[in-house]
């Protein structure tokens, strides 16, 4: 009997979840993806820049939706409707955002050695003054 009432319970607040409805502008995934991808990056970037007193430019969110077309309504609509579909999507999407952002960083990280081993190249080499003094002889 208990099992039952329990069952019956559980039906009953499934049945009570709110669907998700779609927004009225409905954002592709992997576009969706794009835009939270970019919206990362402007993160980051604005947490590099924050305590720089001579940035006179300021990056604003809005630039980023502008890029992609949308306005903040939109997109506030799309997230919540990703959050909510409960099939694992959202989930999906900040994962392969994170390993995007993974794959930026090993570019950005490989290019900084190869100047680092540059520069350390630079340092070693003769001085100009001793290459002119090997001219005036």
């Amino acid at each position: 009997m208990k099992k039952a009432i329990l069952f019956l319970f559980a039906i009953c607040f499934m049945a009570c979840q709110p669907k998700t409805d779609k927004p009225e502008k409905l954002i592709a995934p992997d576009k969706f993806e794009d835009i939270l991808y970019d919206i990362s990056l402007f993160y980051s970037i604005k947490g590099l820049n924050s305590y720089d007193e001579n940035s006179k430019e300021r990056t604003d969110m809005l630039a980023v939706l502008k890029k992609h077309g949308i306005d903040s309504l939109t997109f506030t609509e799309n997230n919540r409707y990703y959050v909510k579909l409960h099939d694992g999507t959202y989930k999906r999407m900040q994962n392969s955002v994170l390993e995007r952002l993974e794959k930026q960083k090993a570019v950005v990280d490989s290019l900084y050695d190869v100047s680092l081993s540059q520069q350390t190249e630079l340092d070693d080499a003769p001085a100009l003054d001793s290459i002119a003094k090997l001219k005036k002889k």
